[in-house]
């Protein structure tokens, strides 16, 4: 089917002169207000009567159209009725017989709202407040949209499923967790909630999300993940390298995913000063302590590929490693000996992880990181949401605003791909534009 549409606008401008700013301002309100919900209005109209009319000729292409069930729909005694739509460009308010039409641009019985327009909350949610959104749609958009029925959409949207990605093996993963401030279910009950977050990293350095968990232990999230009945199983695990920040439970809980545990290089001397502040040791010294670990534990990989690096090299590598092992049984057997056992137990429980990356190079060839800055940014992103833009989060809610904001950053292209299929954009529908005339 086809159509042409003439656009009528009846204009009055005063002899005067008008400013260029009042003219925008004036065409941009009618046509947001009445333009373009109008025309599309017009062409649903259009299309709701050529489609019943073919379907009343037993038409069988307009008939491919109806649903199973309505194999003998009674049009003309059902007339039309009236069907609200919210979408980017305005309120679509239009009378339509429901069978054709709805079929045909395949809209479901009590859809309120279109797809795009449930694009554009979920993507501007992740940086604002529900009361920000409601009002910057409102300024930029003209588009009216009640915080409370943008947070209804939200609960029910399922783009968050590109949050989550375990359909291959990855060369490490890094595991992070932050607090947030969730909505307590019975009175009394503490308000401070866990949020953790994996990432897979390949051989190539490109990142995929691997889940978000509320107020879930790391030992859980291993399990669901991998039950370590089944990794004991399988020919290896999911990754090379497991790169941990050093909270507790974390390593314990999630090895059985990854052949090696690599301790964060940039955590181990940071945190060591908090260690060592619960042994009231004084700042200077903890200043000093804290630098002293940092150059120690500094082996840096040759450039280029371990293929290129010579035997002799490696040795010397490894050497290098022994050495440095040894030099950090004499700083903490230097911190024992000044009495800061929190310290001691600190740095023994991570010597032991300090020098994965090495190994897994030299052995694999993989170049695995010492740090878990990959992640950090994206934990950033996390807190800003849930902790400086809103609080009094459900679980579940937390858990989902998180997996939205990871899927925008991490995966887009897989956000972008979810909201194609579910748009169904398969260039059926051409619009052209003609031009403008005036009608004297």
């Amino acid at each position: 089917m086809q159509y042409t549409l003439a656009l009528k606008v009846a204009n009055s401008i005063s002899d005067q002169g008008c400013s260029l700013d009042e003219l925008v301002s004036k065409i941009k309100d009618l046509f947001d207000s009445e333009g373009l919900p109008g025309f599309i209005v017009l062409l649903l109209r259009l299309i709701d009567e050529s489609v019943s009319v073919g379907i009343n000729r037993h038409d069988s292409h307009s008939r491919s159209n109806l649903r199973s069930c309505c194999d003998d729909p009674c049009l003309e005694s059902k007339g039309l009725k009236s069907r609200k739509i919210r979408t980017s460009i305005g309120l679509l308010d239009f009378g339509c017989r429901h069978l054709p039409l709805g079929n045909f641009l395949k809209l479901n019985r009590y859809q309120k709202k279109t797809v795009e327009l449930e694009q554009i909350v979920s993507a501007v949610i992740t940086d604002q407040s529900y009361r920000r959104l409601s009002q910057h749609l409102k300024i930029i958009g003209n588009i009216e949209i009640p915080k409370s029925t943008a947070h209804d959409w939200i609960k029910a949207t399922p783009c968050d499923v590109a949050a989550q990605q375990l359909e291959f093996e990855f060369a490490q993963i890094l595991p992070d967790g932050t607090g947030y401030k969730k909505r307590p279910k019975n009175p009394g009950e503490s308000n401070r909630g866990e949020l953790k977050v994996m990432i897979g990293v390949d051989d190539k350095g490109n990142t995929f999300p691997m889940g978000v968990w509320s107020d879930k232990s790391w030992a859980e999230i291993g399990t669901a993940i991998l039950d370590p009945k089944d990794a004991a199983k399988r020919d290896r695990p999911l990754a090379d390298d497991l790169v941990v920040d050093g909270e507790p439970g974390m390593a314990e809980g999630l090895e059985h995913l990854a052949d090696g545990v690599q301790r964060c290089h940039w955590h181990l001397p940071r945190d060591l000063g908090y260690s060592m502040w619960k042994d009231e040791a004084p700042l200077r010294e903890r200043k000093m302590k804290s630098k002293q670990l940092s150059q120690l534990m500094a082996i840096e990989l040759p450039k280029g590929s371990v293929d290129e690096i010579s035997e002799k090299d490696k040795a010397k590598l490894l050497e290098r490693c022994g050495k440095v092992e040894r030099e950090l049984d004499k700083f903490i057997e230097d911190l024992g000996t000044k009495g800061y056992g929190v310290a001691v137990n600190y740095v023994s429980n991570a010597k032991r992880h300090l020098f994965t990356y090495l190994g897994t190079w030299l052995e694999l060839g993989i170049r695995c990181p010492r740090t878990t800055s990959l992640i950090e940014r994206l934990m950033r992103e996390i807190g800003r949401r849930l902790k400086k833009i809103a609080f009094g989060w459900s679980e579940s809610g937390a858990a989902k605003m998180a997996r939205m904001v990871i899927a925008r950053i991490l995966n887009p292209k897989g956000w972008r791909d979810h909201w194609e299929d579910r748009k169904e954009i398969a260039g059926n529908a051409i619009i052209i534009f003609q031009g403008i005339e005036v009608i004297r």
